[in-house]
């Protein structure tokens, strides 16, 4: 498994067989047609546990993100703690998840829905680290502001580069 797949995996199970998902359009009821209705019921079954996976992990990352957002005090420091804290916190969960699948190749892309796309998307916040930037800017707070850009940039983007670099062989 290389990156690109860890990046990209099929969300919605194997891809099938053309044949197997046209049929014969009722002229003739061949294995196909009838493996394509079996296909057809797995495939939405995968579809509907991964929307589930999804709508779990982003609740967790979301409940996460509220708590860490009413334990860090936002007033006493007067800069974005806890979105830069939660934002981090997502990227060096989803490098540990681009560990993990890197040295298992039977990963199921449902844990890659769980954790990335639903955990970490609920607990990482681009909009609300967008708006405290904007009220750091209207408030003239220019080296508050470019610290919080600059450090949730370089810490982000750094974890996950650092985890893929040193750990995660292409194949």
């Amino acid at each position: 498994m290389g990156m690109r797949d860890l990046l990209q995996p099929d969300l919605f199970g194997r891809a099938l067989p053309i044949r197997y998902i046209r049929g014969s359009h009722g002229r003739n009821h061949s294995r196909a047609t009838r493996l394509s209705v079996v296909q057809q019921a797995y495939t939405r079954t995968t579809i509907a546990m991964t929307w589930i996976a999804v709508f779990l992990g982003g609740g967790a990352g979301s409940l996460l993100r509220y708590l860490i957002s009413i334990r860090v005090n936002p007033k006493a420091l007067n800069f974005p703690l806890a979105t830069c804290l939660s934002n981090l916190l997502a990227c060096l969960v989803l490098a540990a998840v681009l560990l993990l699948a890197s040295q298992k190749h039977d990963w199921n892309p449902r844990w890659h829905a769980l954790l990335v796309t639903g955990f970490c998307g609920g607990l990482s916040t681009f909009s609300t680290f967008s708006l405290e930037n904007v009220v750091l800017l209207k408030q003239g707070m220019w080296i508050t502001l470019v610290v919080n850009i600059s450090l949730s940039v370089a810490m982000g983007i750094g974890s996950i580069w650092f985890i893929s670099k040193n750990y995660v062989g292409e194949e």
